[in-house]
């Protein structure tokens, strides 16, 4: 087959495998145990599964912990915003009252 493909052709078929990863049936086989669980049930919370739901998790416990701490933090953002916002609504709601 090698003698078959131009170098141009080589390099392609070397990119798709590594953007493709095809040896990774476990993401695959992910995906479709994500497809049947939603024909008939409903992650906690009620929201849909999702493939990464069947997914092992690879990370070391030092990666685990950044990722739950910078989205611990990413939540006590958008509570701040959301607090925020209502702020400015109310001001917005009470500045009105009085024209009009």
């Amino acid at each position: 087959m090698l003698e078959a493909l131009t170098p141009q052709e080589f390099a392609e078929w070397r990119l798709w495998y590594r953007i493709e990863k095809p040896d990774r049936l476990d993401f695959y086989f992910q995906q479709v145990l994500a497809a049947i669980y939603n024909a008939g049930f409903k992650a906690p919370g009620g929201r849909p599964f999702k493939p990464a739901d069947f997914a092992p998790d690879l990370r070391t416990p030092e990666e685990r912990q950044r990722h739950e701490l910078g989205r611990i933090e990413h939540e006590a953002q958008v509570i701040k915003m959301r607090e925020r916002g209502a702020k400015v609504l109310e001001q917005q709601r009470r500045g009105g009252e009085g024209t009009g």
